[in-house]
């Protein structure tokens, strides 16, 4: 099996896996509130299955988009802790109403569900927004130390689509000629050079 065909069968198992946990969910919600069971039981469980089914469609999305945009399979392999921190700041987000449900059950203060469901919501948007950070930095960082600066031939950009790739006296005409003038990817990379050479 070729590694192409690897990412595609776990990317199929995920989103068949997913589509299984919210199978469950609705089974339960259907089975277990016919039986007369409280919601406390079957409300968390079909939150706890679509949590997971979040987890694995949005950790799919994010490799399916990596691949779209043609980066370097060993770039997303480093970025497999991100994506994952990423997917479980969704899966959190989906789990946050949850502590609403069984903390109203059990008769606690409003202020205190409140906080607690604050606080949910704070850090999975803080674990999105780092998986975020993380990916965009690890695309845009040179795969390894086998590049040369303004050789079109070696670019390290990571934008393979973009017209001006490779090309650097257009690149550089493109990036300096804008509005709000922005510094290429090897104009960045010298300055870390740079940087490193002076320590």
């Amino acid at each position: 099996m070729s590694k192409n065909q690897k990412i595609h069968s776990i990317s199929a198992i995920k989103i068949i896996a997913s589509i299984l946990c919210v199978i469950v969910g609705v089974l339960s919600l259907i089975f277990l509130a016919g039986d007369g069971f409280s919601y406390t039981i079957y409300v968390p469980v079909l939150i706890c299955s679509i949590a997971i089914a979040s987890f694995l469609i949005s950790s799919c999305l994010v490799s399916g988009i990596l691949h779209h945009k043609k980066v370097e399979q060993k770039k997303i392999d480093a970025m497999t802790k991100w994506i994952n921190i990423f997917s479980s700041g969704i899966a959190l987000l989906v789990l946050a109403p949850l502590i609403i449900i069984l903390f109203s059950a059990k008769g606690v203060s409003i202020w205190i569900i409140f906080l607690c469901f604050l606080i949910a919501v704070s850090l999975s948007v803080i674990l999105v927004v780092i998986g975020i950070v993380k990916i965009i930095n690890i695309c845009r960082e040179p795969l390894d130390e086998k590049y040369t600066l303004f050789e079109g031939e070696n670019c390290p950009c990571w934008k393979k689509s973009c017209k001006y790739h490779g090309n650097c006296t257009a690149c550089v005409a493109h990036h300096h000629n804008k509005s709000r003038k922005t510094k290429t990817s090897c104009e960045r990379l010298k300055e870390k050079i740079d940087i490193k050479g002076d320590k």
